[in-house]
């Protein structure tokens, strides 16, 4: 989890999705809904942004 976190701050949207998956099955961590849709969201949002630069 700990790598993923890293990448994931720092804008790696593959990261911030499996990130998003952990809090919301909460494997390792507390599941946390709100977590987990912050870093889904995040994830979904630069995938949209690639595909219109794309």
């Amino acid at each position: 989890m700990v790598w993923w976190r890293v990448a994931a701050e720092r804008g790696l949207a593959s990261a911030q999705l499996q990130v998003g998956l952990v809090y919301a099955k909460g494997r390792g961590v507390d599941a946390e809904a709100e977590q987990a849709l912050a870093w889904l969201r995040a994830a979904a949002l630069l995938e949209l942004n690639a595909t219109d630069r794309g």
